[in-house]
């Protein structure tokens, strides 16, 4: 069972996860979810870029498209706790993509213009865009110790 919302994007960086109880599902570029946190080790945590990585880097890199499991509501009577860091970009900068372009990238029309990042966090950001883009190189995983093989822009960091 899914909150009412399907999948949520931060507006950040990038994103530090860590939860007492797996449950956070990120999507792939296959549009398959994949539960992400399951076999977390306790000094385990995941990292998923958000959109301001995304127009940063001319949609380079993708964001995390995400959402948290409601298992049963009776087996978790105390819920669960999570903890997050989120990065965000210094609110009197603008995001640009002027080292993409420098270093070679072709930028698209959308990312030509820099954007103040007061005026990036307070719009609404369609995803579906973000769903729909087919010119984006999609790279996998080595297969897991189960056989599956995923192609996410996530990251378990281990300490």
């Amino acid at each position: 069972m899914y909150p009412d919302h399907e999948h949520q994007v931060d507006k950040c960086l990038i994103s530090l996860m860590k939860s007492d109880k797996a449950g956070l599902h990120v999507r792939d570029f296959h549009g398959r979810w994949v539960l992400v946190d399951e076999d977390l080790g306790p000094q385990e945590a995941i990292v998923y870029p958000g959109l301001a990585l995304y127009q940063a880097t001319a949609g380079y890199v993708n964001p995390a498209l995400y959402r948290t499991e409601i298992n049963n509501m009776q087996d978790n009577i105390y819920g669960c706790c999570s903890l997050a860091f989120k990065l965000m970009p210094k609110a009197m900068t603008s995001l640009s993509c002027s080292e993409m372009r420098a270093a070679g990238h072709g930028v698209e029309a959308q990312f030509q213009l820099p954007i103040p990042v007061d005026d990036f966090m307070q719009r609404s950001h369609p995803t579906d865009q973000l769903l729909n883009r087919h010119n984006i190189q999609s790279f996998n995983f080595p297969a897991s110790e189960d056989g599956r093989q995923h192609s996410c822009d996530i990251l378990v960091l281990s300490a």
